[in-house]
């Protein structure tokens, strides 16, 4: 592991990272494929109209399981970069199938999230409560004696209160 170096051009400022080699072609791209090893390969590769389409048409699947000399089905659900220079340079990762859905599920339905709205919901019902039993015989207008007229007005007033 070696930790990257904070300088002004480098955006993954405190990240470790480990280097693996791959001598061949068709083995990085399907240590990329798997994930295991590898979440993102740099090299001289080609991207072809079969590769290009194979991230389009469905789902991969893989015929040989061999790293070495692998099918299309093989290195196929790869996210192909364009090239940075004439080269032919390109960076490879595996291809994510993420909806609008599962983003907001995933970063705003979060445990810290989820306990600040309970917390808050918890402590409105309780003053509601309270601001009920505290002024219900001297307000009866706002609120009323029977439990659920009443309780329910107070929680209504401690939620305006708290939200103003």
């Amino acid at each position: 592991m070696a930790d990257v170096p904070s300088d002004g051009d480098a955006s993954f400022t405190n990240t470790t990272f480990k280097v693996i080699l791959k001598r061949t072609f068709p083995g990085a791209l399907h240590a990329t494929k798997l994930g295991q090893q590898c979440n993102m390969a740099l090299g001289g590769f080609t991207r072809t109209y079969q590769r290009n389409q194979c991230s389009t048409s469905g789902p991969c699947t893989s015929t040989s399981g061999d790293p070495f000399y692998p099918q299309n089905a093989d290195i196929c659900c790869l996210d192909w970069s364009l090239p940075y220079q004439k080269t032919g340079v390109s960076i490879l990762s595996r291809q994510t199938k993420e909806t609008i859905a599962s983003i907001l599920m995933r970063n705003v339905y979060t445990p810290l999230n989820l306990s600040i709205v309970s917390i808050l919901t918890i402590a409105i019902i309780v003053s509601g409560h309270l601001v009920w039993l505290v002024e219900r015989a001297e307000n009866p207008e706002m609120f009323p004696q029977p439990y659920l007229d009443g309780v329910d007005d107070g929680i209504w007033w401690s939620l305006v209160t708290m939200t103003t």
